[in-house]
C-alpha cells in the first residue's frame, strides 16, 4: 500500500507540474503576478502571502507559468504528507497512510494544487496549524502552540476568511475537557498572541485606506439573497465536485467526529468543529455568497481533517456486506477517475477543460491569442522608437497582456466596473496606473484594448464613448471574437476584444 500511494503521489505531483507549465494564466492569476512585481504587505484585496509565493516561483522558473504557479503546485503536494503527520498519532500508521492516499482523489485539494491562488497557501497552513494544534493540546509543549500561533499568523497573511479556521481551532478547544483545561495555560493564549501579529498588516491597510478591503471581503462582494434553494444547490455542486459517493463518506465521517466530539475524544473534536465550522458556514451562508468567482473549492479545507478519520468510516461501513464493499470501491475509484481525467484534459489540451465555470476563462488560448494581437497592433499603431502605451479596461485583461509583453509596454487600467466588483479598483491607483494617472500622459498615443464583453449589453456602447472619449481623436483596428479565440469552437460563453489607437491622451 506505501509504494502504491507513493506512486500516487508522484504521479500526481509530475501531472501537476505539466498542468502549471501548459495552462496559460487566467485572470487572477495573471493579477497575482501582477502584485507578485511589487510586493507589499497587503494589497486590495487580499494579504502578501500569495503574491509572495508567486515572486519566490517567478525567482526559481522566471515569468512563466511555471514560475508563477510552482509554490502552489508545492505546497498543493504538502497536503498528502501533512494529512499523514495529523493522522498518525490518531488512527495509527496503517489508517494514516490511508488517509493521505485519498488527498490524491479529492478533486477540491488536488486543484488547489495547480491553480496560483490564495486557497493553496490557505489550505497548506491550515494542515500546518492543525498538526500542531492536536500535538499542542495532546502534550502541552508550548513550542506546539508556537507552531500554531506562527500558522495561523501566516494564514491571516493569506486570506480574510482564513479566520474560519482560526475560530475552527478554538471552537474545539472548548468542546472537550482537555481543551478546556489547556485554557489554564500559557500555551494557548501563546499561539492566540502570535497568530494575532500576522493580522498587523491587514489592520494597518486597512485603517489607511477607511477599511475598503475588509468591507469588500465581508459585505460588498456579497450580494443579497439569491434564494434558499442555494441549500439544495450548494451540497449538490460539493457532491458533484468531491463525487457524490465520496462525498457522502465524507459527511458520513462528520457525523462520526460529532459523535466523538460529545464523547470528550481530542482528536474526533478537532476533525469535527473544524468540518462543522468551515462546511458549515459555507452552506448557511451560499444563498449570500459572492457569485463572480468560482466558489466550488472555498469548503475543500473543511474536507482534510476527515480524511484522517474516514478509514475508520469506511471499514465499520464495508463491515455490513457485499453491496457496501462494492459502493466503497465505486466511490473511490469514481473519484480516482474524475481526478485523472481532470489532469489527462489539462495535460493534453482537451477542449473540456474549457467548459469550466465563466469566472475561470481565461486560459491558454485566449491569453496567448490576445497578447498577439497586442503585440501585432503595437508597431503600426504607435510611434516606432517610443516605449509603448497599452490601455485596457478590466484588469483581467491588463494582467494577462502585461504577463505576456513583460516589460516591453506600459499598461494602464482603466475604472472599469469589473474592477471594482473585484475589489482591485483601489489597487491600480496605489500602482499610479489607473484612470487618473493615465490623464498624466498628456498627448501619447495608446493601444486600447476593451473587452467589450465584460461590460454589461445594455452599457456597452456608454462605456465605448467614455473610452473614446478619454483621447483626442479615436483610431479603430480591428476586433477578436470568442470563435477567433477559440479556432471556430464554440464554448456557450463570450469574451470579446475591440482594439483602437487613442490619438492623444487627454488632459483632465
Amino acid at each position: 500500500m506505501t509504494r502504491l500511494i507513493l506512486f500516487g503521489f508522484v504521479a500526481v505531483l509530475l501531472m501537476r507540474l505539466a498542468a502549471a507549465h501548459l495552462l496559460g494564466l487566467y485572470g487572477d492569476e495573471a493579477w497575482y503576478w501582477q502584485c507578485a512585481q511589487q510586493l507589499d504587505f497587503a494589497y486590495a484585496d487580499h494579504p502578501f502571502m500569495t503574491a509572495l509565493v508567486v515572486h519566490l516561483g517567478t525567482l526559481l522558473f522566471g515569468d512563466t507559468t511555471l514560475g508563477v504557479r510552482f509554490g502552489f503546485v508545492l505546497l498543493g503536494a504538502a497536503s498528502t504528507p501533512l494529512v499523514y503527520w495529523l493522522a498518525r498519532p490518531l488512527v495509527g500508521k496503517a489508517d494514516a497512510l490511508l488517509a493521505a492516499g485519498a488527498t490524491l482523489i479529492l478533486l477540491p485539494s488536488v486543484v488547489l494544487g495547480v491553480v496560483a491562488a490564495p486557497d493553496g497557501p490557505a489550505a497548506f497552513l491550515a494542515l500546518v496549524g492543525l498538526c500542531a494544534f492536536e500535538r499542542a493540546t495532546r502534550t502541552g509543549r508550548n513550542s506546539w502552540w508556537l507552531l500554531a500561533g506562527v500558522a495561523g499568523a501566516l494564514s491571516l497573511s493569506t486570506h480574510y476568511r482564513c479566520t474560519v479556521f482560526i475560530a475552527a481551532m478554538g471552537l474545539s478547544l472548548l468542546g472537550t475537557p482537555t481543551g478546556r483545561g489547556r485554557l489554564r495555560t500559557p500555551g494557548p493564549w501563546l499561539a492566540l498572541a502570535v497568530t494575532a501579529l500576522g493580522a498587523l498588516p491587514l489592520l494597518v491597510f486597512n485603517l489607511e485606506h477607511d477599511f475598503g478591503p475588509l468591507t469588500y471581503q465581508f459585505s460588498d462582494r456579497h450580494g443579497a439573497s439569491r434564494g434558499l434553494s442555494e441549500w439544495i444547490r450548494h451540497p449538490v455542486e460539493q457532491a458533484l465536485v468531491v463525487s457524490p459517493l465520496l462525498y457522502g463518506l465524507l459527511l458520513g465521517t462528520l457525523v462520526s467526529t460529532v459523535r466523538g466530539l460529545r464523547a470528550g475524544d481530542t482528536g474526533r473534536a478537532l476533525a469535527a468543529c473544524f468540518g462543522l465550522v468551515v462546511l458549515g458556514l459555507y452552506f448557511i451562508t451560499s444563498p449570500f455568497t459572492d457569485t463572480s468567482h468560482v466558489r466550488f473549492h472555498w469548503p475543500a479545507p473543511g474536507y482534510l481533517p476527515l480524511l484522517v478519520f474516514l478509514p475508520g468510516v469506511v471499514r465499520t461501513f464495508r463491515a455490513r456486506g457485499p453491496g457496501s464493499r462494492r459502493l466503497t470501491t465505486a466511490a473511490f475509484v469514481l473519484a480516482g477517475v474524475v481526478v485523472l481525467f481532470i489532469h489527462v484534459a489539462i495535460v493534453t489540451g482537451r477542449p473540456h477543460i474549457e467548459r469550466l465555470p465563466r469566472s475561470t476563462k481565461g486560459w491558454t488560448t485566449v491569453a496567448e491569442t490576445l497578447a498577439a494581437h497586442v503585440d501585432e497592433h503595437l508597431v503600426p499603431g504607435l510611434a516606432a522608437g517610443a516605449r509603448p502605451l497599452v490601455v485596457a479596461d478590466n484588469y483581467i485583461t491588463a494582467g494577462q497582456v502585461e504577463f505576456a509583453l513583460g516589460d516591453r509596454v506600459d499598461v494602464y487600467v482603466l475604472r472599469h466596473p469589473k474592477n471594482i466588483d473585484h475589489g482591485r479598483d483601489l489597487q491600480f491607483t496605489l500602482w499610479g496606473v489607473d484612470e487618473e494617472a493615465l490623464a498624466a500622459r498628456v498627448g501619447d498615443d495608446a493601444l486600447v484594448v476593451i473587452e467589450i464583453s465584460a461590460t454589461k449589453r445594455h452599457g456597452r456602447d456608454e462605456w465605448r464613448a467614455h473610452v473614446r472619449g478619454l483621447f483626442d481623436r479615436w483610431e479603430p483596428l480591428s476586433s477578436l471574437t470568442e470563435k477567433e479565440l477559440h479556432t471556430g469552437e464554440e464554448l456557450g460563453w463570450e469574451r470579446d476584444f475591440e482594439f483602437g489607437v487613442g490619438r492623444g491622451v487627454r488632459a483632465r
